[in-house]
Parts: structure tokens; C-alpha cells; sequence
């Protein structure tokens, strides 16, 4: 009885390994994990929901436009407040973080560096704009979880 256990959950692994691609047993790579969370914070940004999007986010969060030397520091009611009046007059119909290039610095701190690519619609006339710049996101870990802390563009 024991051995039909075992072989039973052996095929049951050889099955999920087969017909997902992933071992089970893996721990992902940081890099992993890090291209993870980017692709599901791309996601979010179509998801046009300001709700989902703060998630990613931890406070207070940084912004810094690295030509003006400007940066401006958001609470999380100024990050929500501001998603929401974005999304009230934008639509973002793509949204993708290209050339990634990803720096661990530790076990809790990561960049990202890469291009953005937006196109937004506005939602009054329809017309579309497509925004294209280099950014770098400085990542925190969290209670094990991948948060933007900081963004330089």
C-alpha cells in the first residue's frame, strides 16, 4: 500500500512537471521572481484598476525625473488619489517594460532597469498617445513579496 502511495505521487509530479514545465521542488531565481513580478505589474497597468496597481507599490514611494534632479514622494492615499485621476482620463491600451536589465544588490533590495512603453487613450476623444522613456525601478522585498519602492526616469 505504501509503495502505490509513493509511485502514485511520483507520477503525480512527473505529470505536473511535464505539463506545466515546473519542478515543483525549484525555488525561483531571484531573477525569476523579479521577471515575475514585473510581467504581473505590466498586467496590472492594462488592468487600468488603480486598486490592483497600489499593490505593487510600497510607502512612502519615490519618484525622481532624473533630468530636472525634481523627485516627488507619494503616501499611498497621494499614489491611490493619483491612479484614480489618471485612469479617469486615460485608458492604458498597452503597457509593456522592455530590456529589462535587473541588479541584485541583496536579498531585499533590487533595479530594474528597462523601457517603458505606454499607449494611453484618452478616454473623452479617443485619441491615442504612445509614451516611450527609460526607467529604473528600485525593488524591495517585503514578507517575501517584490515591492516598487523607488522610480527614476
Amino acid at each position: 500500500m505504501r509503495k502505490k502511495c509513493v509511485l502514485c505521487m511520483l507520477i503525480v509530479f512527473a505529470g505536473v512537471i511535464l505539463f506545466t514545465g515546473c519542478d515543483p521542488f525549484m525555488v525561483p531565481s531571484p531573477e525569476g521572481a523579479i521577471n515575475r513580478f514585473m510581467d504581473d505589474f505590466s498586467n496590472a497597468q492594462k488592468s487600468n484598476d488603480p486598486d490592483t496597481i497600489i499593490q505593487f507599490f510600497t510607502f512612502p514611494f519615490v519618484s525622481t525625473n532624473l533630468e530636472t534632479g525634481e523627485s516627488t514622494t507619494f503616501s499611498s492615499e497621494d499614489m491611490e488619489a493619483r491612479l484614480k485621476e489618471t485612469h479617469e482620463l486615460f485608458k492604458i491600451t498597452e503597457y509593456r517594460f522592455d530590456d529589462r536589465q535587473i541588479q541584485i544588490v541583496d536579498s531585499t533590495n533590487a533595479r530594474v532597469s528597462g523601457t517603458e512603453n505606454i499607449i494611453l487613450e484618452n478616454i473623452d476623444t479617443e485619441e491615442e498617445m504612445d509614451l516611450t522613456y527609460q526607467t529604473t525601478y528600485i525593488l524591495v522585498r517585503i514578507e517575501g513579496d517584490w515591492k516598487i519602492a523607488e522610480e527614476e526616469f
